[in-house]
């Protein structure tokens, strides 16, 4: 039996993990690479070695590794786009995403 720490840092890591996946996708920014993330805080904040972890964890969470930036997809663009618009107009998720009366199978695009 694992130590009750151990668990707990676990389901904590994995919390995590889940948290940073959905707001990577509901953002319309592009990827981090490990240079943007070494070159904002290299400069005496991070060792390289915790900057390489901290990468690490997000390639991993995220499920993308890019060694260049690339703009992200229109589709993600879109769905960000019209989340944000429904947001606008007080329509809050996920209930404003079904109220638009639009295939289930986009609604849960829309829902992340």
């Amino acid at each position: 039996m694992e130590p009750p720490g151990r668990q707990r840092r676990l389901r904590n890591l994995s919390a995590a993990s889940a948290t940073l996946r959905l707001v990577w996708h509901s953002d319309p920014d592009i990827f981090l690479t490990l240079g943007e993330l070494t070159e904002t805080y290299e400069a005496g904040w991070l060792s390289p070695e915790v900057i390489t972890d901290i990468y690490s964890f997000y390639c991993q969470a995220v499920g993308k590794v890019a060694s260049t930036v690339e703009p992200r997809s229109l589709q993600h663009y879109c769905r960000t786009t019209i989340r944000r618009i429904l947001y606008e107009n007080n329509q809050w998720l996920p209930e404003g995403i079904g109220s638009i009366g639009i295939p289930l199978k986009l609604q849960s695009y829309l829902n992340l």
